[in-house]
């Protein structure tokens, strides 16, 4: 009999032994798998965060940023002092982009960032426009002062919504961007209209366009478009005109090169970075060979 208390003692205990060991392996691995698949959603989800954060960093903070900027204008001023010696049957001007070229919606973009946002905030957007906390492009105002100080008009293109026109003019004129508040010269294109083209064909019935300046490709005309490959190709073509008729201001965070990288001009936060990797050429030490990655 007390073989047996003791023999039943001992099934209870390993009997318990198992099932606790059991419940506590089930309670780890849920617990591990939880914070593995949060790792990894986390990491995942915040890929393209870093991606943007490193960009606005070497934009917004960077003296190289800076100092490229200053070199845009400084070779956009120099370029338009020889062409406004030049014989012409109309009236010289010079078109610019706005935003990330004459205005820097930095904070703007810092809230899309940190906000892990899958697309574009209209009505933040729309919120920080009338708050006119942009600030000018270094170089930018004191650029357009000198153009029109040369006798050349001044237009500022722009995709900003036709809404928008009232709070912009009374922005860039507080910044001293010459000519902003005079009548047609700050122009925003009309709803449903994507290309800027269309806008510089009007603007060229009047005037001899004898400068672009921009932050997008698409700001210096319909000749460049395309993949990221077509557009490389297009800017060779017009190669010699980088630095005089075309002026270029640096804008790693946002803009179409993303979509040229994969023919697509809308992506989502994820296909950006799958778009981003893909673009990657990288050096097998193994093999000595370059290539494009892959992953």
């Amino acid at each position: 009999m007390h073989k047996k208390k003791i023999f039943t003692g001992i099934i209870l205990f390993i009997t318990g032994a198992i099932v606790s060991a059991l419940i506590t392996g089930a309670t780890f691995y849920y617990i591990y798998t939880k914070k593995l698949n949060t790792y990894k959603t986390t990491t995942t989800d915040n890929t393209l965060g870093n991606y943007m954060k490193a960009a606005y960093n070497w934009l917004e903070n960077s003296g190289e940023a800076e100092s490229l900027e200053y070199q845009a204008y400084n070779a956009a001023t120099a370029s338009l002092s020889k062409m406004v010696q030049e014989p012409s049957s109309k009236p010289k001007a010079v078109i610019l982009d706005l935003d990330e070229t004459c205005l820097s919606t930095a904070p703007f973009q810092g809230y899309e960032i940190l906000n892990d946002n899958d697309g574009f905030q209209y009505s933040i957007w729309d919120k920080w426009v009338n708050e006119k906390k942009d600030t000018a492009i270094p170089g930018s105002v004191e650029f357009t002062q000198q153009a029109a100080k040369d006798g050349v008009q001044v237009f500022y293109v722009s995709g900003r919504s036709q809404n928008e026109l009232k709070p912009t003019v009374e922005e860039m004129t507080k910044l001293g961007f010459a000519q902003a508040n005079e009548p047609g010269h700050v122009i925003l294109l009309p709803s449903g209209q994507n290309s800027k083209q269309p806008t510089f064909d009007e603007i060229e019935k009047k005037y001899d366009v004898v400068m672009f300046v921009g932050d997008q490709l698409s700001d210096m005309g319909s000749m460049f478009h395309g993949n990221s490959a077509e557009e490389k190709q297009q800017v060779t073509e017009y190669k010699n005109d980088w630095g005089s008729k075309f002026i270029a201001i640096p804008n790693p965070i946002y803009g179409n090169y993303i979509g040229a990288l994969d023919d697509d001009k809308k992506l989502t936060n994820s296909q950006q970075v799958e778009v981003f990797n893909k673009g990657i050429e990288t050096f097998n030490p193994t093999t000595g060979k370059v290539y494009h990655n892959k992953a």
